[in-house]
């Protein structure tokens, strides 16, 4: 078993790891490190890290005694009326991770109020609503203008896109979007280009030829 995870832990010859206090996002590739850290992507990547900070979970329920606690791999909610403790709680979290799992806080990490709204797995949670949070609205959009480019190029059929569009109406199920699926619908339409002849407006239930 051990030699089969770290096969999969080192199946990619490419160096991912970030040195210690440095984000993704502010680390040039020729920085990053080959020993440290694991790629995403695989099926495994989810089991990997809800398996890895199960230690961090027994630490913060038996230790610290925190009852409203959610984590999904590696984001994690913290919920408590009183500010200082959630300042107690992170610095006690932030020593156990380096000295226990060799891990650091994100950057992202912050403690404020629940009606700024909470951004977890995706989404941003207010007490009263949800919403998809604005990159991943855009990445929506993008995919669907390619989409709508391959079609019109005849690069892809009607399954492949009714396929693709269908899991994009699965996640708007989600949160409040109906002013983004209004404005996605009136915009969805799918041509071929004039050697194609054919057009297609996309409905969330069928298709209007």
């Amino acid at each position: 078993m051990m030699w089969l995870l770290e096969t999969i832990v080192n199946s990619e010859d490419v160096a991912f790891g970030l040195p210690a206090g440095k984000d993704a996002d502010e680390c040039p590739e020729e920085d990053r490190l080959f020993d440290t850290g694991m790629p995403i992507g695989n099926l495994t990547s989810q089991l990997f890290a809800n398996v890895y900070l199960n230690e961090l979970d027994q630490y913060v329920k038996h230790s610290l005694r925190i009852h409203y606690y959610i984590r999904y791999m590696d984001d994690v909610i913290i919920l408590s009326d009183d500010k200082k403790h959630l300042h107690k709680a992170k610095e006690d979290i932030e020593i156990f991770l380096k000295s226990v799992l060799t891990l650091d806080l994100n950057n992202k990490t912050a403690i404020r109020p629940t009606s700024l709204g909470v951004e977890f797995v995706g989404f941003k949670i207010w007490p009263t609503h949800r919403k998809l949070k604005k990159a991943t609205l855009k990445k929506i959009k993008r995919r669907v203008k390619g989409l709508q480019k391959a079609y019109a190029e005849g690069l892809i059929d009607f399954d492949k896109v009714n396929a693709s569009m269908q899991s994009y109406f699965g996640i708007m199920g989600h949160f409040n979007s109906y002013n983004f699926k209004t404005k996605l619908l009136n915009e969805c339409v799918f041509r071929r280009n004039e050697n194609q002849h054919s057009q297609e407006r996309y409905s969330q239930n069928n298709w209007q030829e």
